[in-house]
């Protein structure tokens, strides 16, 4: 029999160094599982024209230093997992997948979120934690107006850039492990009411500790009736 017409692949934890030369024939593919493997790069994977179906690509837990160029063959994806990985940059070609509405970026190595991602403009969730950023450019606010989810915590981050209160879609905001001295004035006005589900704000800081165990806030946190703050 033939598998030319599997839609889904799912090989994690197989211990990969390399890609199996059966994904050649894989041209129907749309989620392809490569989780807890030893991939290093993803060039090969890349190579394989016929990819360019994907809708969903999770390569978490692997041993990827750096996102190739040719990524952006991936004109289709809409989902991609590189959480635990030891990437230090993102190239331009990722920003070019304006597809994407969930990008999961945790526990790398990155220094900086180029100004590019304004161009993902369907993003619903960022996850970014457990990085080395010290700043977010402030276009994610202005373009990506579509986020319900960011996740920024464990990183350096000392302030936010103004237009938080633009992404009006955004009912989870995680900032807890930074280094903020305060919150955008932005959080302070926006109406509880204006998304149905529960918006909820993850706070802690380098300096001193807004939700402590969960259930402390301090005076700087009271002011903000209606949210549930973690």
């Amino acid at each position: 029999g033939t598998m030319a017409g599997l839609t889904e692949l799912h090989l994690q934890g197989c211990q990969l160094e390399r890609l199996p030369s059966a994904l050649l024939a894989l041209t129907n593919l749309r989620t392809l599982d490569l989780q807890h493997n030893n991939l290093r790069t993803l060039e090969e994977l890349l190579s394989l024209a016929h990819l360019r179906r994907l809708s969903c690509l999770r390569l978490a837990d692997n041993r990827v230093l750096a996102l190739p160029a040719t990524i952006g063959v991936l004109q289709g994806l809409e989902l991609l997992d590189l959480t635990n990985n030891q990437l230090q940059s993102l190239p331009p070609a990722l920003f070019t997948l304006h597809h994407l509405r969930r990008l999961l970026l945790a526990g790398n190595l990155l220094e900086e979120l180029p100004a590019q991602v304004k161009a993902l403009q369907l993003l619903t969730e960022l996850d970014l934690s457990g990085n080395r950023l010290e700043r977010l450019p402030p276009e994610l606010f202005s373009s990506c107006l579509e986020l319900r989810i960011l996740n920024v915590s464990l990183n350096s981050l000392s302030s936010l850039p103004t237009g938080l209160g633009a992404l009006s879609q955004l009912f989870r905001l995680d900032l807890r492990r930074n280094c903020l001295e305060e919150l955008p004035e932005e959080l302070q006005q926006r109406n509880p009411d204006s998304n149905a589900e529960t918006f909820v704000c993850s706070l802690s800081s380098c300096d001193y500790t807004w939700a402590s165990c969960y259930c402390e806030v301090s005076t700087s946190t009271r002011s903000f009736k209606g949210y549930r703050f973690l």
